[in-house]
Formats: C-alpha cells, sequence, structure tokens
C-alpha cells in the first residue's frame, strides 16, 4: 500500500494582507481543494486565521472544513489568536 503525502506552503496570508502577488489567495485554494483527495496525508504551512472575521471569510476555518467533509479525520491545528495576540506578536505554535 502507498501512502501519499503532501507537504505545501500554501501562503494563506489572513484576509485584508494582499502585498504585490498575494492577490490569488481564494483560487489557489479553490485549486488546492480540487486535489487534496490526492493524498492520505498533508501538512500546511502559513495557513493563517482571520480572528476578527472567525465565521466569515477565514480562509483556514474554511479548509479545516473542506478537507473534514472530503474524509481528512485528524486535524492539529494551534489555537486561533485574538486580534490583540496578533497586535502584540503574542503568537506562536508548535505541532510536533
Amino acid at each position: 500500500m502507498e501512502i501519499h503525502v503532501l507537504s505545501f506552503n500554501i501562503n494563506l496570508l489572513p484576509v485584508g494582507n494582499n502585498p504585490v502577488g498575494h492577490q490569488y489567495k481564494d483560487q489557489r485554494l479553490a485549486e488546492f481543494l480540487r486535489r487534496i483527495d490526492e493524498f492520505h496525508v498533508v501538512a500546511l504551512q502559513e495557513v493563517f486565521s482571520t480572528p476578527f472575521l472567525a465565521g466569515w471569510r477565514c480562509r483556514k476555518r474554511h479548509l479545516i472544513a473542506e478537507a473534514q467533509a472530503r474524509g481528512f479525520l485528524y486535524i492539529v491545528d494551534c489555537p486561533q489568536p485574538t486580534f490583540t495576540d496578533l497586535i502584540t506578536k503574542r503568537v506562536r505554535c508548535c505541532c510536533c
């Protein structure tokens, strides 16, 4: 049996953060979700949440919901920082 593993820097910056060259986040996420079924294990980097828009337009929350809907049963995720945490740079996470 083969296990297909993907480690990918998807570069999903928070909503509102649009430096030059990063304007295609929604398209990148949609294309990734079209291909996620090709893998058994997926390790993503730079999947940022948008704490002040947690229930609306948070790409991280959308990605997790879609992965679960496609059968990914186990998800390791850092706690979502508050807006204050982001401003004061108290955001740290290590998932092993």
